[in-house]
């Protein structure tokens, strides 16, 4: 989930992206932001409740990995 904010800083323009996502994808997602804008200013904050998250349609085990699940 990404919300854009459009808004003024000190020094002009600036835009705010929110992304919702999961701990363990925080250093992926941070080291995204810092190829794109080395000088990025970025916030990480533990949400306390979240309406909803959209993760990607994952495709159900099979064979030896379905097996293993249905213990």
């Amino acid at each position: 989930m990404v919300t854009n904010f459009e808004g003024e800083g000190k020094d002009g323009k600036v835009t705010e992206i929110y992304v919702a996502t999961d701990r363990k994808n925080l250093s992926i997602l941070v080291k995204i932001v810092k190829e794109i804008e080395p000088d990025a200013f970025y916030i990480a904050e533990q949400a306390g409740i979240i309406s909803k998250i959209r993760r990607p349609t994952m495709v159900p085990a099979t064979g030896w990995r379905a097996v293993q699940k249905k213990k």
